[in-house]
């Protein structure tokens, strides 16, 4: 069989519990996995993968910035592609494919993970129907069952509900509040040059003066206020990662004792114990919505100049047009998923998964091999890392940190720990070998 896997992390909050689930899975499958940090498991793959190891991609391959990939298929390394976002984005996929210029791409992969059924035939056009798995993928596996039964774990109760009774109310205000992101929106346009102009309005570079952002925030702030003045439920809200300061300005809603602001890492488990999530195009409607918890979108909710895309998430929301209506909505048990959408995810909440994931790969076998840990100790590699991202990239540093923040072994191992369980493995077979900051060797020592 293939003898190790390496799973790179891009987004922590998105990607890091999907991806440490198939990580665990794996390992106690007997294969060796590493798993962590984007950049750490980019750099052990370099100095370690061979022929017939696999390595978990993104969805992007572009020829700047990408050449570690063109040298893992010189040593006949297995690249498989997944891409996390996109399919929750644009509800027409195939455009979503262009935005990104990931057609472009596809062919350079051996495999591109496919969502499900929707996504399987509109890849057609770009690869051949060899490349593309139609299996789903780790992080719709957590919609339902499978994720409501791991934050049940005691060793995760911290990740779970804190607060009973509630409604989860979503922002996505990506765009809106620091220069820093007005920087990156330029970089991008610098970057990328009329197609970015072409595909996003202009006025999006504009922080300050965006009307459809100042929109989605007044509905946000009339739902909230209709929650906590006709109902008993209490209200988190969940502000987009870059919403450094709360948007939400309304004084009565703010001192309320019913209102609270929640910033922990993980969302799902928010999702997973909610009532019902509120959204105004974020793809925690969508996984509210799999996961049979009542998602509700906004974008027929007040303002008339509210988020008027047809995004995945409001296409598979309830939505309401008046408070009433919303508060109806409030009392529903379960999101009912129009059949039109079931075909969008594949093993969505459950564990089966793992197992389909396992047994395609079993079927590319490869000779297995020893791996061979960089020579260069952790905490040195660690100092040279300090010392580069935090006086010459102090910029990159903390745009890391905003995406990957730093967890620490214990965490991730109580994590692991808790995943096994949940798969009904035990622990105590598994090895956890530190490499650096969030990554590790996993692999299975006893029988």
């Amino acid at each position: 069989m293939a003898n190790t896997f390496f799973i790179p992390v891009e987004v922590y909050s998105r990607d890091f519990l999907p991806r440490l689930c198939l990580a665990v899975f794996l390992a106690h499958k007997r294969f060796r996995v590493v798993f962590g940090h984007k950049w750490f498991v980019q750099t052990t793959a370099l100095k370690c993968a061979e022929s017939g190891d696999v390595f978990l991609n993104d969805h992007a391959w572009r020829e700047k910035g990408f050449e570690f990939l063109s040298e893992l298929k010189m040593r006949k390394v297995v690249v498989v592609s997944i891409e996390e976002e996109g399919p929750l984005d644009y509800f027409e996929y195939r455009m979503q494919l262009v935005m990104r210029q990931t057609h472009l791409g596809i062919q350079n992969f051996d495999f591109w993970m496919a969502w499900g059924q929707r996504d399987y035939e509109g890849l057609q056009p770009f690869s051949s129907c060899k490349q593309i798995i139609n299996l789903g993928t780790p992080r719709t596996s957590m919609w339902g069952e499978f994720g409501r039964k791991l934050f049940q774990n005691p060793a995760l109760a911290a990740e779970g509900k804190s607060i009973e009774n509630f409604i989860l109310v979503a922002s996505n205000f990506w765009r809106t509040n620091s220069i820093s992101s007005l920087n990156f929106q330029q970089d991008l346009v610098e970057r990328f040059g009329p197609a970015f102009h072409n595909l996003f309005e202009a006025d999006m570079l504009n922080s300050v003066n965006n009307e459809e952002e100042k929109a989605n925030i007044d509905n946000i702030t009339q739902a909230i206020r209709t929650i906590l003045e006709s109902t008993d439920f209490n209200v988190i809200y969940r502000p987009y990662p870059s919403e450094k300061h709360v948007l939400i300005t309304d004084k009565w809603i703010l001192k309320h004792s019913r209102f609270k602001v929640n910033r922990q890492l993980f969302s799902l488990p928010l999702v997973l114990a909610s009532n019902a999530v509120i959204h105004t195009g974020s793809s925690i409607g969508t996984e509210a919505a799999f996961s049979g918890t009542p998602s509700i979108s906004l974008i027929d909710f007040g303002s008339e100049f509210g988020n008027t895309t047809e995004l995945t998430s409001h296409a598979i929301s309830y939505r309401p047009k008046s408070r009433s209506e919303l508060l109806e909505l409030l009392t529903l048990s379960k999101h009912t998923l129009n059949s039109n959408f079931e075909h969008l995810i594949k093993s969505s909440g459950s564990q089966q998964f793992f197992y389909d994931f396992v047994s395609f790969f079993r079927k590319n076998s490869a000779t297995c091999h020893g791996v061979r840990l960089n020579s260069i100790s952790s905490s040195k590699r660690r100092l040279i890392y300090d010392f580069v991202t935090k006086l010459r990239r102090g910029e990159m540093y903390k745009h890391d940190l905003n995406k990957r923040p730093h967890l620490g072994s214990k965490r991730v191992g109580n994590l692991v720990k808790a995943i096994s369980e949940t798969f009904g493995f035990s622990y105590e077979n598994l090895e956890m070998t530190f490499i650096d900051r969030d990554t590790y060797l996993i692999e299975r020592i006893k029988s």
